[in-house]
């Protein structure tokens, strides 16, 4: 059987005399090799079957904590049978942009219904979290404009600010005072203030309030990314803005974690969607999703809505879990997390795969997470609970974690 976390091998760069001489092949060669000898190297599995908590590899099944389905919702019959409702209706794909042929009567209603259940004037779709996040930046943020980001935001926005002509800040992770300070010193045309509604790979809220305090008192746009948020937390799944009663300029949803499908829309006012509409390239030039998925996101929305005993269900597993650990002594837990992102951060790369290969031997799915994706000295297993999950799951994740540490002695 293959083992998705290799033991650590000591890799060796060969170089010819050609290579040297072809710019290209030394690159990938260099890079590879870089990846591999510290350890970080990427690999993807294989796998046959993947629902909510279990997942077949190599013909063996395991218990997975590793999916965002928070919900369950991937697997929804309700949704599954709306989407196929839609191929029958519209077929395969959109065929173009959404400004060609490409926007279907099943996209404009999806998108009113989202601004209605959000309280924004409009919504706009993207195919991806990714492209949404970036279109914000490569867009709207000019020259003489300047962006100020949570030091652990997500890739995607840091990725696209990094590279914009504006200038770029991080503010330390959840301080409105670090943020103020950046303002006063870097305040720019057009400010843009970025955080999350929940930290994807450390489970912790945002500190909206105070951020949207600042924001306001800078006169400065906010935009909150609550993928991980939305459909799990609020009022009726509204996320986490709405559970802390603020309303961000830019409001960036995902459609891939509690809504069981994939895809996004930024929530935000007539003007901006205006104005995206007519300058953003990811829009422009990307092909609809298609409408058929629209439909089935449309079906997914009214099962997010209704769906308050799965998130309560999700709160008794999340709050069982802390309890078990604490019980059990686990160490490395992060005590802020509320979330269903529950990680605990050993440090140690090679330790967290020892961790990893653990759990595995035991049927146990988990991801290892390592730099560059966490800082340096933060390696961790990302375990993620659903509403899914049920006791018996919970107890031997638990459980095999005791017996990992009990012949283990690592230092917190």
């Amino acid at each position: 059987m293959t083992n998705p976390y290799p033991q650590k091998k000591n890799y060796v760069l060969k170089i010819s005399m050609t290579h040297i001489h072809n710019s290209w092949k030394f690159f990938l060669k260099r890079s590879i090799y870089l990846r591999k000898r510290r350890n970080i190297w990427r690999n993807r599995f294989v796998i046959r079957q993947n629902d909510p908590t279990k997942i077949t590899f190599n013909d063996k099944e395991y218990v997975s904590f590793s999916s965002n389905d928070y919900l369950g919702l991937s697997f929804n019959k309700d949704i599954k049978r709306s989407w196929k409702i839609g191929l029958d209706r519209y077929g395969n794909g959109s065929s173009s942009s959404g400004h060609i042929v490409g926007y279907s009567e099943e996209h404009e209603l999806l998108e009113r219904r989202l601004s209605l259940w959000l309280g924004y004037e409009e919504a706009l779709l993207f195919g991806s979290g990714y492209s949404a996040n970036q279109s914000i930046v490569f867009s709207l943020m000019k020259r003489k404009d300047s962006i100020f980001a949570d030091k652990k935001s997500h890739a995607s926005f840091v990725e696209a600010a990094a590279f914009s002509r504006s200038t770029f800040k991080r503010f330390v992770h959840n301080s409105a005072d670090s943020l103020q300070t950046l303002l006063q010193k870097f305040y720019g045309d057009k400010n843009l203030i970025f955080t999350e509604g929940i930290f994807s790979m450390d489970g912790n809220f945002s500190k909206l309030k105070m951020i949207h305090e600042v924001s306001q008192k800078y006169d400065s746009y906010l935009m909150v990314d609550d993928a991980h948020g939305i459909g799990v937390f609020g009022e009726g799944g509204r996320g986490s803005c709405d559970m802390f009663q603020i309303r961000p300029e830019i409001l960036m949803i995902g459609f891939g974690k509690a809504f069981g499908i994939c895809g996004s829309a930024i929530l935000c006012s007539g003007d901006m969607k205006d104005y995206l509409l007519n300058y953003s390239k990811n829009l422009i030039y990307s092909t609809m999703m298609p409408a058929s998925q629209a439909f089935a996101l449309l079906e997914s929305l009214r099962q997010v809505k209704k769906s308050d005993h799965l998130r309560k269900k999700l709160r008794r597993n999340i709050e069982f879990f802390k309890e078990m650990t604490k019980r059990y002594k686990i160490p490395f837990l992060h005590e802020l997390s509320k979330s269903g992102i529950q990680p605990i951060i050993v440090g140690n790369d090679q330790k967290c795969i020892e961790l990893s290969e653990f759990l595995f031997k035991r049927n146990i799915w988990t991801q290892a997470i390592f730099p560059p994706t966490v800082p340096f000295g933060t390696s961790r297993i990302r375990i993620v609970i659903t509403a899914c999950h049920d006791v018996v799951d919970i107890e031997k994740l638990v459980l095999s974690l005791k017996e990992f540490f009990d012949q283990n002695e690592y230092e917190q």
